[in-house]
């Protein structure tokens, strides 16, 4: 958006009043721990303007700041810290004083510095409206050639809501074109195997690249583990630019196998020039991070990442944290595990109580991902019915260590008695399965009670 700003300008199209346009972007500025004034900060990025910024200033009002990515800025700039109005290290009035990137920033903005200025600053938003729908499908026609394929990708992304909500943002479009195009160009399609999930979608955009690098190097599954570590302190961190000195300590060399995950970026530094890398986009970077936490040969760390991601109140884990219970499903994987071998699906939760919420069969449906790793299930008094308990069978067929089912307090009748036995069966470790207070005859009580005969450590109770 700011690249599109700053050529508009150039050719003519908006914002005539300015001579000049200075484009900062705050993730740069991070590197920047001492001092500085506006003046270094400018010949930093604009080196060929040092004989007339003595000029510029002169004409504030012709001139266009604009700080990119507020988000991603470490320090704090505070709009209603009142120490800034009175106390004069806070504020920056001279475009020759030193002080810090944050006051002048603050300064710029206030009209303390070079007053009459225009400033323009970007931040991820936290909440968007959807972009119009013709807006959406401009952008797949525009990305595909194929403008079968265009309307086939929109048409799958309109009719899901999950991937459809991302569509707001055209970073997020181009992940969705980039992930769903190869399923709707293959001659045999298999719509049981498109992304329906954001999971399932990144999980496909990883497949990708190992399918087309992954056999140029020994270990992926060792470098993608080292690569996620990496991501993994960047959110830890809130840091998105990594360093050679990043990729070092993580025993990284770059590689066209790794160009797959990082993009390179030159940056300017004093006189020299320096690479730096990034993910295409922050959620890439967390998903990446995710997925290390399964290919860590030491499974059990998984739970005290988790309890440090639980810890953080800021929101910095939000989005990993569901990429982890997204990936704890076998069917999300399942394409990854060719590459990287198998996931460690042993890490399970204690027990999702969801007693007197009403899920459901629709809402088991959802909760499939989950269920299988349960050890203890309490389904009391959610509104189950007979045809619940054929959902129930298959969200927790896969499961091996669910040992208690509370359904108590349900509308199931001797209707669900084939089911139960199923699933009954189908838990090897189930120890204890509540069925009291519902709707039962007699007869199916005692047809329940046999359900513990071909599994004498198995507790019916009524």
């Amino acid at each position: 958006m700011v690249q599109n700003i700053v050529y508009d300008w150039a050719t003519g199209k908006i914002y005539q009043q300015f001579q000049f346009v200075f484009s900062l972007k705050f993730r740069n500025l991070n590197y920047i721990n001492d001092r500085i004034n506006l003046r270094e900060l400018i010949l930093d990025q604009y080196p060929y303007l040092a004989n007339i910024l003595g000029e510029v200033w002169k004409n504030p009002e012709g001139l266009l700041f604009i700080f990119d990515g507020l988000d991603e800025f470490n320090d704090k700039i505070d709009f209603s810290d009142s120490r800034r109005d009175t106390e004069p290290q806070y504020t920056c009035t001279d475009p020759e004083f030193k002080c810090k990137v944050s006051d002048i920033v603050y300064s710029l903005i206030q009209h303390k510095l070079l007053p009459g200025c225009s400033v323009l600053v970007t931040t991820r938003p936290t909440a968007l409206d959807l972009l119009e729908e013709a807006d959406i499908s401009e952008y797949f026609i525009r990305y595909f050639e194929d403008q079968t394929v265009a309307a086939a990708v929109f048409k799958h992304v309109k009719e899901n809501e999950i991937l459809y909500t991302m569509s707001y943002n055209p970073s997020y479009c181009w992940i969705l074109a980039l992930a769903l195009g190869p399923f709707f160009t293959q001659r045999v399609r298999d719509p049981q195997r498109v992304p329906k999930t954001i999971t399932q979608l990144y999980s496909y955009y990883i497949y990708n690249i190992l399918k087309n690098y992954g056999r140029e190097i020994e270990n992926p599954r060792d470098v993608l583990l080292r690569v996620g570590q990496m991501a993994f302190r960047g959110v830890s961190e809130k840091k998105i630019v990594f360093t050679d000195g990043d990729l070092i300590k993580n025993n990284l060399q770059p590689s066209q196998f790794l160009s797959g995950f990082l993009m390179e970026l030159l940056e300017r530094e004093d006189s020299a020039r320096s690479v730096v890398y990034t993910f295409p986009h922050l959620t890439i970077q967390e998903f990446v991070a995710a997925v290390a936490q399964f290919l860590n040969p030491h499974p059990g760390d998984i739970l005290k990442f988790l309890t440090e991601a639980h810890n953080m109140t800021d929101g910095r884990f939000e989005v990993f944290l569901r990429f982890v219970a997204g990936l704890s499903s076998p069917m999300t994987v399942r394409g990854l595990e060719e590459f990287l071998g198998p996931f460690p699906h042993e890490t399970n939760c204690k027990g999702l109580d969801l007693e007197s919420c009403h899920i459901q069969c629709e809402g088991l449906q959802r909760l499939v991902p989950g269920l299988h790793k349960c050890q203890e299930l309490r389904l009391e008094k959610v509104g189950l019915t007979d045809s619940g308990v054929e959902d129930l069978h298959t969200a927790v067929s896969t499961n091996r260590s669910l040992t208690e089912l509370n359904l108590v307090s349900n509308s199931l009748t001797d209707q669900s008695i084939p089911a139960l036995r199923r699933l009954v069966l189908t838990l090897p470790n189930l120890t204890g399965i509540w069925l009291g207070r519902n709707r039962f005859s007699e007869t199916g009580e005692k047809e329940l009670k046999t359900l513990q005969e071909p599994r004498p450590r198995l507790g019916v109770i009524l």
